[in-house]
């Protein structure tokens, strides 16, 4: 109804826009249009009631175009009000069992709901999150295809991976953030270190002989930063996702990783391989036993990675809104925080306003420290 109703308000502006003589053209060949179509139909069907009609006064003109915007409105305010109508596929860009995979998954079924319906996750992982993210940053802005990502999307491989299809601002509206992974360094066993200050050591007594494995963006700068830092030579052997360099860093293939605490703490608690230092400035309140990176003698070294919800650009504010509200409440609910604290994952809950500050100042703070670490494309 409200294509035709536009169509004909369209027409209509059309017609008393012309100038006189056009708009005596167009009667004219109107009505000997009515004309042949009315023989036409005498001809060829039975006799029908008369339709009366009455030319449209200009008030009555004026009312119908006056009432477009508010039509248009109104067909958006239905469209928010009956957001979401059909399963919503949420695109995580990383493998999974990846530590953003296990969040996603603790957090989706609160989501849905909260939304009152289905949300399917669809791993799309590949180029440190650039396919998963570019995926959705071309997705219609209709609220039916989300990111649920981390800082490595939209803070780091934007500066670190050449010919990414999306701009980490202009390219997603941001919905809300969920929390921060911190960050460990953890080694392999047969590696036998305790500490940042022996493994640095050991690198130096043993050039370009270590090497150390990263699977998402954070995971890349990390590396880089301790080598730049402390002025090491190591080889850097980059993978699909974390649990895949997890594997090979238990059996000894790769000497040490910097993970996020969801992937790497079970691997520690297990035994299987060691948790050496924390990345973030001040220590973890969830790991209060590892001390951080800063401490061991490199005061520069400060990193941690958020998790946070993204739509497409152009999302209508109303569904923002509906879904910023829908996480949020997510988030909060009782049982979610002391499940996600014992996998190493700090709930920190942002809607949509302050959620949209974050991730623009962290893209222009780890853009500095990615140009510092040397990582920087030129081109």
């Amino acid at each position: 109804m409200f294509v035709r109703q536009a169509s004909n308000l369209l027409e209509l502006l059309e017609y008393f826009c012309q100038a006189p003589a056009a708009r005596t053209h167009v009667r004219e060949a109107t009505a000997k249009s009515q004309h042949t179509e009315k023989d036409r139909e005498m001809t060829s069907a039975p006799e029908a009631s008369p339709v009366h009609t009455r030319p449209m006064s200009r008030r009555r003109f004026v009312t119908a175009a006056l009432a477009g915007p508010a039509l248009l409105g109104s067909a958006q305010g239905a469209f928010s009000q009956s957001y979401p109508n059909r399963p919503i596929t949420m695109v995580v860009p990383f493998p999974a069992g990846s530590g953003t995979d296990t969040v996603a998954r603790l957090v989706q079924p609160l989501l849905q709901a909260e939304l009152n319906s289905s949300v399917v996750i669809d791993n799309r992982p590949g180029v440190n999150a650039a396919i998963g993210a570019g995926v959705v940053g071309r997705a219609d802005p209709d609220g039916y295809t989300l990111l649920f990502t981390t800082s490595t999307s939209h803070s780091i491989t934007p500066f670190v991976t050449k010919n990414v299809t999306y701009d980490p601002v202009t390219s997603f509206t941001p919905i809300g953030q969920v929390g921060v992974f911190p960050v460990i360094l953890v080694a392999e066993n047969g590696l036998n270190v305790r500490t940042v200050g022996e493994l640095i050591a050991r690198a130096k007594a043993e050039p370009g002989k270590l090497q150390y494995a990263y699977g998402n963006g954070t995971g890349q700068v990390a590396g880089a930063a301790l080598s730049r830092f402390a002025g090491i030579d190591v080889l850097a052997v980059p993978y699909r996702g974390t649990p895949a360099a997890m594997t090979d860093l238990i059996a000894g293939r790769i000497n040490y990783i910097f993970v996020d605490a969801t992937t790497g703490l079970p691997h520690v608690r297990a035994g299987a391989v060691r948790a050496l230092a924390v990345t973030t400035e001040e220590p973890s309140r969830l790991l209060p036993d590892l001390p951080t990176v800063a401490a061991s003698g490199l005061p520069a070294f400060n990193l941690s990675a958020w998790c946070g919800l993204f739509a497409p650009a152009g999302l209508e504010p109303a569904v923002r809104d509906r879904l910023s509200q829908a996480l949020a409440k997510a988030v909060a609910a009782p049982a979610l925080r002391p499940r996600l604290e014992e996998l190493g994952f700090e709930l920190i809950s942002r809607e949509t306003g302050s959620f949209a500050q974050l991730v623009k100042s962290d893209v222009e703070r780890w853009q500095v420290i990615i140009k510092e670490v040397g990582l920087a494309q030129t081109q």
